[in-house]
């Protein structure tokens, strides 16, 4: 279930409860593909992933988007996959907050080319941690990837304050 799965994105208006955001998204889904559509259990599972993600937030019963997950939900870059695949792997996890979101600098000198796809260590522009192997979101080339990276970090920047440092 990707956020906005949902045509619109039931959550794109602001604080939703999360069993209102179950009936939308379960509604729609088995509009479209019948019984494939994901159980309920499969739902609190992506929920919980997008929570450790910092894409979505519990405000009491309810769910509402983190200023990332506004980026991820609303941005026309790319697909929407590309960003939540970005916003999972290319963040600090110990830096990133509400307020400031820290992307890792890409080490370019440590690029590898996979069956995959393009992957490079990356090291977070805050408190120096590095991260090895970091994967390039799906079906982007080197010159892709630099595009794509330079464009999420101006974009997030109307959202919170970005740390990290461009590309080339």
């Amino acid at each position: 279930m990707a956020i906005g799965s949902c045509g619109e994105g039931p959550l794109r208006s602001g604080e939703m409860p999360t069993h209102e955001i179950w009936k939308a998204v379960h509604s729609r889904q088995s509009a479209k593909v019948g019984p494939l559509a994901h159980s309920k259990s499969n739902f609190y599972e992506r929920i919980k992933t997008l929570s450790s993600c910092g894409i979505v937030q519990r405000v009491g019963t309810d769910l509402a988007l983190t200023e990332l997950g506004k980026w991820v939900a609303n941005s026309k870059m790319r697909t929407q996959n590309d960003r939540l695949a970005f916003a999972d792997t290319w963040l600090c996890t110990n830096c990133t907050d509400e307020r400031h979101i820290v992307v890792l600098a890409p080490l370019v000198e440590t690029l590898q080319r996979t069956s995959s796809g393009i992957r490079m260590d990356a090291a977070c522009p805050s408190c120096g941690r590095k991260n090895m192997y970091v994967p390039a979101p799906s079906g982007m080339d080197v010159d892709c990837f630099v595009t794509f990276f330079n464009e999420a970090i101006a974009e997030l920047g109307q959202y919170a304050e970005v740390i990290s440092k461009r590309i080339g």
